[in-house]
């Protein structure tokens, strides 16, 4: 029996499919503005048997993950300290806890930042940066 359409169903003309979204998926890539740099840190306001002591993590324009045992709860303001980044001083910066993993640490979601603040933390990343760490 002879076939009455014009053209087949099933052969697909390839130059006028869009590339599919699934292989751009957004979650391959870093969804971060600014880069992250490893540094140590002093903390305030966090209530731990390490009080008074330097955390280790990593930091960026946005905020930072800081590596701790015992985290504080969700919500809790804390106040990140870096030693003398610049001939200003210290840097001085105040986060929200926004997540903990626990046994890992806890990630802090920067507020209250001032422009002038920003700056300084963005020149300090791009020396290190610059420097190889």
């Amino acid at each position: 029996m002879p076939d009455r359409r014009k053209y087949q169903r099933r052969v697909l003309i390839k130059e006028n499919i869009e590339v599919e979204r699934r292989y751009h998926e957004r979650r391959k890539g870093e969804r971060r503005d600014s880069p992250r740099i490893a540094v140590k840190m002093w903390i305030d306001n966090l209530e731990t048997e390490e009080k008074g002591w330097e955390y280790f993590g990593n930091i960026g324009l946005g905020g930072a993950f800081i590596e701790t045992d015992t985290p504080p709860e969700e919500g809790k303001y804390v106040n990140i300290k870096l030693r003398n980044i610049d001939e200003a001083g210290d840097l001085v910066l105040k986060g929200e806890v926004v997540g903990i993993d626990i046994e890992k640490g806890i990630r802090v979601k920067f507020c209250d930042m001032s422009f002038e603040d920003e700056r300084r933390l963005a020149r300090y990343i791009d020396e290190l940066i610059k420097r190889g760490f």
